[in-house]
């Protein structure tokens, strides 16, 4: 019997007396095709369709002749597509059983299920429990920090893996209670290894507990390309340490690359400590220099001692293609974030977004910085983020030395905050802003930097018309008096006269 014969009823796989609402969105068409691109379209003129952050009225406004039989067209146009989040499950069910148009497109449309708790527990039952694939089941997104999955549902999902039950499944997240050991990864890898994943293109452990031993395993399979297609890997929050990591950069530089066309990898909060020895020299080694863009070893326990042993199996710095970078909250000592700099920004680099905040960096770290921006290092930098470095006024002058050239002429995003800048390095970039470098500045943070009454000086550069796209300015905790509520008075005049303010 086919679709247009059968009896028409709502097409929801996951409807277990109605545990799971169908994520879906209708979305508009593409922009440039003579339709406001933010508007989101309803099929047959229900009152109301909401998504996360936007809410449309009645189709009145914008309705179109033939919208009830134009289901096909609407797929054919992205109006209809996998960009959907919650929509009221009683609209889904009035426009399911009273245009079968809109029964047949929604049945094509890709499904993001997000759960945790007791219906990600009842989802892998009933995932268990199916008898043919369902090819319509793109993103799984089980579990979270809070939430995590238990040994029972974990099992059940496994079944899952194992039955080809969701052959087409792009995307994959999983957080794993760690009273299911390390066993219960090494099961889930081996359910998942069954039955090829051909399409998944993000694999997402972060919180699973991974461990040494389970990081060789993954390691392991990843060395043997079962998963060649993956362009994200997600492993932060497991806690591999330094066996772990060495065991895991190992598997995914071997035989010229496990994964090619990886883009994405998140190492953060695994406590790499010396076993950070391995990764640079794999970052700018043929298995990740072409593909690589965003790389994330924040928070890792990473000391001088390691940066130094890097650097010299490295010979100085490395050729990547890196556009975001996050190397925070590691205690590299000052000297060690000055090699970190050269270590990275030793060529020109892609960079965009830079987060080196809370390294224990100082004068020769800031020194390193400047001369990587003066040598025109950085020049696709629209987000610096370098808090939480006592670089004082030393670092602050040859900071600004450097943006002064105009080597960074995209930079929107400046974090200063808690950087011992005191009075002296306010006015020192009060000065810097004169000279118009930081004119399309959007955000700017120098909370924290015992400044005291030099904040005056900022609010009198900005008085002149300079930073005119500054749209937020964080000056929070530069007083010894106790700090009030809104803005200091010298400030109030700049941001409600002076400039547009989101």
């Amino acid at each position: 019997m086919s679709d247009e014969d059968e009896d028409f009823q709502f097409f929801d796989p996951t409807d277990m007396e109605r545990m799971l609402l169908p994520q879906r969105k209708l979305a508009a068409r593409p922009a440039g095709e003579g339709m406001n691109s933010g508007v989101l379209y309803d099929v047959d003129g229900v009152k109301e369709l909401k998504s996360k952050s936007t809410s449309v009225a009645s189709m009145t406004r914008i309705r179109r002749k033939k919208v009830h039989g134009s289901a096909a067209a609407f797929l054919n146009h992205n109006i209809l597509s996998a960009m959907y989040k919650f929509l009221p499950y009683e609209d889904l069910i009035i426009q399911s059983r009273t245009s079968r148009d809109f029964y047949k497109a929604l049945r094509k449309v890709p499904l993001n299920l997000t759960c945790h708790g007791e219906r990600a527990r009842m989802l892998c039952k009933h995932l268990s429990g199916l008898a043919v694939p369902n090819s319509t089941i793109r993103i799984l997104r089980l579990g979270e920090e809070r939430d995590t999955i238990r040994e029972t549902a974990l099992n059940d999902l496994c079944v899952a893996f194992q039955n080809a039950v969701v052959p087409r499944l792009t995307n994959f997240h999983i957080e794993i209670n760690p009273d299911t050991g390390e066993q219960g990864i090494f099961t889930l890898i081996d359910a998942m290894l069954t039955n090829p994943l051909n399409e998944l293109r993000c694999l997402d452990f972060e919180g699973s507990y991974i461990g040494q031993k389970s990081a060789r395993k993954l390691a392991d399979i990843l060395a043997s390309k079962k998963f060649s297609m993956v362009e994200e890997l997600n492993l932060s929050r497991n806690g591999m340490g330094e066996q772990g990591t060495k065991f895991m950069v190992k598997g995914l530089v071997s035989n010229g690359g496990a994964c090619p066309k990886l883009k994405v990898l998140n190492l953060e909060r695994n406590d790499v400590g010396k076993g950070w020895r391995t990764i640079p020299k794999a970052l700018g080694g043929d298995a990740f220099k072409s593909s690589l863009v965003d790389f994330n070893c924040s928070n890792n326990n990473i000391t001088g001692d390691a940066m130094r042993i890097a650097a010299d199996e490295c010979h100085g710095g490395i050729e990547h293609v890196l556009k975001y970078l996050n190397f925070s909250y590691n205690d590299l000592g000052d000297i060690g974030a000055a090699r970190f700099v050269n270590l990275f920004l030793g060529f020109s680099t892609s960079i965009i977004k830079l987060h080196l905040s809370s390294i224990d960096g100082q004068t020769k770290f800031a020194l390193g910085l400047a001369k990587a921006i003066e040598d025109s290092r950085l020049p696709h930098l629209e987000h610096l983020d370098i808090g939480k470095n006592a670089i004082a006024r030393q670092g602050i002058e040859r900071l600004s030395q450097a943006l002064e050239t105009g080597r960074c002429p995209g930079l929107r995003h400046l974090d200063l905050s808690v950087c011992s800048m005191t009075s002296s390095g306010i006015s020192l970039l009060c000065q810097s802003i004169r000279s118009g470098c930081y004119d399309n500045l959007r955000h700017l943070d120098l909370s924290a930097n015992n400044a005291q009454a030099s904040m005056v000086f900022i609010a009198e550069v900005l008085k002149e018309g300079r930073c005119g796209e500054l749209r937020k300015l964080i000056i929070s905790k530069n007083s010894p008096m106790k700090e009030r509520k809104g803005l200091p008075f010298c400030f109030r005049d700049v941001f409600f006269k002076n400039h547009k303010w989101l």
